[in-house]
Formats: C-alpha cells, structure tokens, sequence
C-alpha cells in the first residue's frame, strides 16, 4: 500500500547549490532560510501593526538578530569543530565553505532580540 515511498525511481535528484554569485555556491537550505526569516519579518511587522508596535524597532529587532544569530552559529560550529581550525585559527574568520550550524542560529537570534 505504502510502495511509494520507498520506490524513488521517479524522484529527480536536485543539486544542492542553487546557484552562484561572484563564485560563491548558495545552497538550498540557505535559501529556505532566508525565505522563513523574511516570512516571519512580513508576518511580524503585519502583527505588530496590529499591536502598535513602531516598524522601525522591529526591523531593528530582525536585523541586530539576524547578526547575532550569524555570529553565534558560527561560533558554535567553530566550538564543535575545533580540530578543524585549531592549527589556523585565522581560518574562523577567513574559510567560510565549512558551515554554521542552524539551530544554534535559531538560538542566538532569539536570545539577541530578548535580551
């Protein structure tokens, strides 16, 4: 009854860079994203008229956590990963292809728009 979730014959395999600027990859996952969290800006300046909350500190709140959560899942990734850079340590600021990790993204950038 269930076949067909385990028959991916007909399945297309997508490619995971979506595509390219300047020679950087854009990755899906960075696409779905950014497109949750432009969702969710939308979604919350449309609440927040309803509240009388000013445009100006929301968009303050989404960009100073947009930051901080950038920051912070690097960092963590870095933490996680430290064999991978403790020789080059300069490689954390300069060798972006290895990653951030996403829910420590979601957790900083929730704790920097609270706090």
């Amino acid at each position: 009854m269930l076949n067909f979730l385990y028959n991916h014959s007909g399945i297309i395999p997508i490619d995971r860079v979506a595509f390219s600027i300047f020679g950087v990859d854009v990755y899906w996952y960075g696409v779905c994203i950014i497109t949750g969290a432009l969702i969710a800006l939308f979604y919350g300046l449309k609440i927040g008229k309803k509240l009388g909350i000013k445009e100006d500190i929301l968009l303050d709140g989404f960009i100073i956590g947009m930051i901080v959560g950038i920051i912070g899942a690097r960092l963590y990734y870095v933490a996680f990963e430290w064999d991978m850079f403790k020789d080059n340590p300069i490689s954390i600021f300069t060798d972006w292809r290895n990653g951030v990790t996403l829910y420590a993204c979601r957790r900083r950038r929730i704790r920097g728009v609270l706090d």
